[in-house]
């Protein structure tokens, strides 16, 4: 998101660019796409740690019984 971000500020310096408000309404879009993307990316990476940390954990509690 950060880059997005940055890629568009920067092209409207270096390129000396009016942002039209349907190029807003682009670049609005493209910012929440990304954003939106980014969570969900972010909350099945989440989802999957806490699986692996769950497996981890039940295979903890099975050594200690076992001993």
């Amino acid at each position: 998101n950060v880059k997005q971000v940055l890629t568009i500020c920067l092209a409207v310096i270096i390129f000396d660019l009016h942002i039209t408000p349907t190029n807003g309404m682009g670049i609005s879009l493209t910012l929440l796409g990304g954003m939106w993307y980014g969570g969900i990316e972010y909350q099945e990476k989440r989802a999957k740690s806490m699986f692996y940390v769950d497996i981890a954990q039940s295979g903890e509690k099975e050594k200690r019984t076992s001993v």
